[in-house]
C-alpha cells in the first residue's frame, strides 16, 4: 500500500482497503482510533441508562466502542480513557509523519482540531475529567465527539466499522454505526 493519493482524495494519504472502503495501514489506524472517540460519549450515555433501568452490568452497548465492557471500576475508566488519548496521539504521530504531502487544508484542519482538543483535556489536569461520569456528562468529551465524527466525515472515512465483541458480551464481531452527524447538534443522537 504506501502513501500517495488515498481514496478521500487528500495527497499524502494511504489507500482504502477491501469492498467497505475502510481505510487501511497508518490512516487505517488512526480512523479506528478516531471511531472509538466518535462513539465514547454515546455509549457511556447508553451503558448509564442500561444500568440504570435493568440495575445490571453493562450489556451490548458496552462492546460498540470497547472503552468499558464490564463492571467499569474508576481506575479502569481512567486508564482505557487514558489509553485512548494515548492510542490517538501515536495514530496521529505516525500518520503524519508517514505523509509524503500535506493533505487539503479541511483534513489538516480537522486532524489538528482532534489533537488539540485532547491535548488540552491532558494538561488540564482533572482527574475527574477522567471517569465514566465526565465522558457522559462533559462538554470537553462532547466536543472531543464531536471533532472526530467532523475528522471521520471530512477525510471520508465510512462510519461503519466493526467492533469486535470483547469477553463476557458475546461471541464473534458486530457491525455498528459509529453514528452520523448528529441531530439538531445533540451529541449522540444519529440521523
Amino acid at each position: 500500500m504506501g502513501t500517495g493519493v488515498g481514496a478521500s482524495g487528500n495527497p499524502g494519504v494511504s489507500g482504502r482497503s477491501g469492498a467497505s472502503g475502510a481505510p487501511s495501514g497508518r490512516e487505517g489506524r488512526l480512523w479506528r482510533v478516531v471511531g472509538d472517540l466518535s462513539v465514547a460519549v454515546e455509549d457511556a450515555v447508553a451503558r448509564h441508562a442500561e444500568q440504570s433501568q435493568t440495575g445490571s452490568s453493562p450489556g451490548p452497548a458496552a462492546a460498540r466502542s470497547g472503552i468499558l465492557v464490564a463492571g467499569p471500576s474508576t481506575a479502569l475508566v481512567q486508564r482505557r480513557l487514558e489509553q485512548l488519548v494515548v492510542e490517538f496521539d501515536d495514530a496521529y504521530t505516525v500518520f503524519v509523519e508517514g505523509m509524503e504531502s500535506l493533505p487539503a487544508e479541511a483534513s489538516l484542519v480537522a486532524l489538528q482540531a482532534v489533537d488539540r482538543q485532547l491535548a488540552a483535556m491532558v494538561r488540564a489536569q482533572d482527574a475527574e475529567l477522567w471517569s465514566e461520569r465526565a465522558l457522559r456528562e462533559d462538554a470537553r468529551w462532547h466536543e472531543a465527539q464531536r471533532l472526530a465524527r467532523a475528522l471521520i466525515e471530512v477525510f471520508d472515512w465510512p462510519f461503519r466499522r466493526l467492533a469486535v465483541a470483547r469477553e463476557g458480551t458475546g461471541a464473534g464481531a458486530a457491525e455498528s454505526q459509529s453514528g452520523v452527524a448528529p441531530q439538531d447538534g445533540v451529541p449522540g443522537r444519529s440521523q
